[in-house]
């Protein structure tokens, strides 16, 4: 974001991304600033927006469709759109994922991060117990990092940090890598470890 001077002696920000974040950003900021928001892309909405099947040019929804409740700014800014009247809560189940034919819920959990991973990893069925285990020490050592701690994995993939951490290949490959792509829509060796 850049701060400069407009003509009407207001301050103007800049800020970089049409998505949910630039547009959250510019309606917090709207009546104190100019606003100006950049976008590369051809469209609006970011990750909240879709993207088409080439061969059969049907939408495909790549938006964020995980929001937790400390997501102030996103929940202010559905109010001041209107939105949030048109907008169903899943108030149960968290992700649905389905392998090898087997059908498993990942519910709804309030703990903090990054505990409300623990009771997903536990029920998973698709992970031995040994392989369960193998996140212990990646979990707490995340849960008691400070915030500069937890910045400082920035610079670090995901995946280097759980293997350097020994969480178990089993693991990183039917949970990890499937969460990362749900949630984030990147891969573990491209998502930051912080994240």
């Amino acid at each position: 974001m850049r701060i400069g001077r407009c003509d009407d002696m207001r301050k103007k920000v800049v800020i970089i991304g049409a998505g949910l974040t630039g547009f959250s950003l510019a309606s917090e900021l709207a009546g104190e600033f100019d606003i100006e928001i950049i976008e590369t892309k051809s469209y609006l909405g970011g990750r909240a927006s879709n993207t088409y099947d080439r061969k059969m040019d049907d939408p495909v929804p790549i938006g964020p469709h995980v929001f937790c409740q400390s997501y102030s700014n996103f929940f202010s800014f559905l109010k001041k759109i209107g939105a949030h009247r048109h907008i169903e809560w899943e108030r149960q189940v968290f992700l649905e994922i389905i392998y090898k034919g087997i059908h498993h819920k990942l519910r709804f959990f309030n703990l903090p991060a990054p505990l409300y991973v623990i009771p997903w990893i536990v029920t998973y069925p698709f992970m031995s117990v040994a392989d369960k285990w193998s996140n212990l020490r990646m979990i707490s050592e995340i849960y008691f990092a400070s915030e500069s701690q937890i910045e400082a994995l920035d610079n670090q993939n995901a995946l280097e940090y759980m293997e350097s951490r020994g969480v178990s290949e089993r693991s990183i490959d039917s949970f990890w890598r499937f969460m990362a792509l749900s949630l984030l829509n990147v891969s573990l060796e491209i998502c930051s470890a912080a994240e």
